[in-house]
């Protein structure tokens, strides 16, 4: 089990010791924004990963839920995908051309995460558009992104699958987009959140409560892995579980990975 953070603020703006006082222990990845509202700033990975005395070391990136553009249809809505995916793609190489990541030594590529809010209908349009450009961006010959999609999950049947939206737009995106890459290389979860997670900073997160996904393609299945679980953010440890200084008082959700190989597929701090 890997601990993690996720945050729309500078990771160098943290005051880390508040938050290993109150976790008593270091994350060894973040989730960080790219695009989409909220963007990555100068030097702050090297420096989160030496205030955080070495432990903090790989970064997941995610592009902003662009709502707007999410939910149109049609080539307008293809269109924005293409934008979008394009503008958050070359916000991250700029990030490694600034000698503060790089990406994986051994090849493996990189998932890049669409944020996908709760409600949110996402169309198949903009998820064609999005996920073939993030798929086939190009970068000194190489294509290093793969795309996924970090959202809400909901209960059905006693387990905890994506959305409905996100589902629905999974499983029909090819019979309208069938020349694109569609396919969906990875899921995020940000549910459910018990309220033991925000009141005892140890609690280790649950994994057995998600089902398995599987996308419907053109002529066969996918099952889309679940590598990443956001199991408690400050809103619900505050407003729902009535716990005060969560994450040593940061603006700082809480993630993880367990052995499902989600940390080989993010970037590395310099």
């Amino acid at each position: 089990m890997a601990w993690a953070v996720d945050t729309v603020d500078s990771l160098a703006s943290i005051d880390w010791a508040a938050f290993y006082n109150w976790k008593k222990a270091w994350p060894q990845w973040a989730g960080r924004y790219f695009y989409g509202g909220a963007d990555w700033y100068s030097g702050e990975f090297t420096t989160a990963k030496k205030n955080t005395d070495g432990n903090l070391v790989r970064i997941a990136p995610l592009q902003g839920g662009l709502s707007g553009h999410e939910k149109t249809a049609g080539i307008d809505g293809h269109n924005w995908g293409i934008s979008d995916a394009t503008a958050t793609c070359k916000s991250i190489i700029s990030a490694i051309a600034a000698k503060q990541l790089t990406l994986p030594s051994n090849g493996d590529p990189v998932i890049v995460w669409l944020d996908v809010e709760p409600g949110v209908k996402i169309a198949p349009a903009y998820w064609a558009g999005w996920a073939n450009t993030v798929f086939n961006y190009d970068y000194n010959g190489v294509l290093p992104f793969l795309p996924g999609i970090y959202t809400q999950f909901t209960p059905s049947g006693g387990l905890w699958y994506p959305q409905s939206s996100v589902q629905n737009c999974l499983n029909t995106v090819c019979e309208y987009w069938p020349d694109d890459e569609y396919t969906c290389y990875g899921l995020w979860t940000a549910q459910p959140e018990d309220c033991s997670y925000a009141s005892d900073p140890t609690a280790i997160p649950d994994w057995s409560v998600f089902g398995s996904f599987t996308q419907t393609r053109c002529g066969n299945k996918f099952p889309v892995p679940l590598y990443l679980y956001q199991y408690m953010e400050p809103g619900s440890a505050l407003n729902i579980c009535g716990v005060k200084g969560f994450a040593g008082g940061q603006n700082l959700d809480l993630d993880s990975s367990d052995n499902r190989g989600g940390q080989s597929y993010m970037l590395s701090i310099v």
